[in-house]
């Protein structure tokens, strides 16, 4: 397998998969009953379920149920009984679903007498019946005495020669100790050794079975192909010098490419040459350009997925529209408009036509011919080519120009003209 994972819990077709206990947050107040908690990794509501759940607040209520991710409120008992007092604020407990009740597992709830409460406990119940008069007897003789002490259901009941027997509580059992691991390394029982070693000896390398290894390839090829994303260049740019110029003009510097990615590329090239996937850009020598130069970027992934982008400098024809009320049509016509870069037709523009104005297109005469729109329909009177074969230079750069004129001036504000 190309990675190591470690899975807490999956589904794989219409199997279940968990190896940790689910756990949660439970935010319900400590009055409400009903607790409600959404627990990470929790599969299925069956018999022997587990999860751990963190209760933010105290709980007041007599008989608790517990609501894990929607499967339904069930009983919260402990020792078999359902809880009537129970934890206290940030506590963590652990259940199991016994197929009735979420089962409290290592935990003493607030409601079950330790060793330590047992004997205050007596002595509260033995108070009772004192007060009540029942140890009230005649020159000692008819008195009531303690004739037994019972446990019934978990319970602690005391029974009197007369009168009503009393309950105390719910018992458990005496503390028990703490096993730990003493300095000789062995496992220690409160003072007592052991001479059983904590730390076992190194055990024979375990065999899967080929329906074992199948099925771990499959779960590998499916993590995979769940969480895999494609490379992607989330940033590819150049320097300031990168940019578009018009036709006849030359332009000197460096170039400095920088560029990211979403992760690492397991290949990456730069106009077909190879570079390293750890270079975060390239700085091109200074240089003289005057005709289109550019760099594609290319970035391979493990599964042999690409992403590319491409920077350069680039040197385009100039289109240009405007308003003039000159007829002079001459280069010098052309560049009083406004010039946009650029090889095909611009799709729009608008203008203002004062008095004894005109709209005013011009393109190279290599562009295809244009029709010119305004508002959907053809301009009244028209924009027709009045001279094509109009003398353009820019720097090393000749050619010749299409002028196109409206046949009508003063059209007034706010004219789009709309070209295809």
């Amino acid at each position: 397998m190309a990675n190591n994972y470690i899975i807490d819990s999956l589904t794989y077709g219409n199997d279940s998969y968990s190896f940790s206990t689910p756990y949660g947050t439970c935010s319900t107040e400590a009055a409400d009953a009903a607790k409600v908690v959404d627990c990470a990794n929790f599969l299925v509501l069956e018999p022997g379920a587990r999860v751990a759940v963190k209760f933010a607040d105290t709980n007041e209520a007599s008989a608790p149920t517990l609501n894990v991710n929607n499967t339904g409120a069930m009983a919260i008992s402990c020792t078999g009984f359902a809880l009537t007092n129970a934890w206290k604020s940030n506590s963590i407990i652990e259940f199991v679903y016994d197929s009735n009740n979420w089962c409290i597992v290592g935990y003493l709830p607030d409601d079950v007498l330790t060793k330590s409460s047992l004997t205050d406990a007596i002595d509260d119940a033995l108070a009772k019946a004192k007060t009540s008069g029942a140890f009230d007897g005649e020159d000692g003789n008819d008195g009531v005495s303690v004739t037994s002490a019972s446990i019934d259901n978990n319970e602690l009941v005391l029974t009197f020669s007369e009168g009503d027997p009393v309950t105390v509580g719910r018992v458990v059992g005496n503390d028990g100790l703490t096993p730990s691991i003493g300095e000789n390394g062995n496992w220690w029982i409160g003072n007592v050794d052991t001479k059983v070693k904590a730390e076992g000896k190194d055990g024979v390398d375990g065999v899967l079975t080929a329906d074992q290894t199948a099925l771990l390839e499959k779960l590998s090829k499916w993590f995979d192909d769940e969480h895999y994303e494609d490379i992607k260049i989330t940033s590819f740019t150049g320097s300031s010098l990168c940019s578009t110029y018009e036709k006849g003009r030359s332009v000197t510097g460096e170039v400095v490419l920088a560029w990211k990615f979403n992760k690492t590329p397991s290949a990456l090239t730069l106009n077909n040459v190879s570079k390293s996937v750890s270079s975060p850009g390239e700085t091109i020598e200074s240089k003289t350009y005057s005709t289109d130069t550019y760099w594609t970027l290319k970035a391979t992934g493990e599964k042999g997925e690409t992403s590319s982008k491409t920077v350069g400098i680039y040197f385009n024809n100039a289109v240009y529209y405007g308003v003039s009320a000159s007829t002079d049509y001459s280069s010098t016509l052309i560049k009083s408009l406004t010039q946009t870069l650029q090889n095909s037709h611009c799709s729009s523009f608008t203008v203002n036509v004062g008095e004894g104005e005109y709209i005013y297109y011009c393109v190279p005469s290599s562009f295809s011919s244009v029709k010119f729109y305004v508002g959907g329909a053809k301009l009244a009177g028209g924009i027709t080519a009045v001279d094509t074969d109009v003398e353009y230079t820019n720097g090393s750069y000749n050619t010749t120009y299409t002028i196109y004129r409206s046949d009508n001036p003063s059209l007034g504000n706010d004219i789009t003209v709309e070209i295809e």
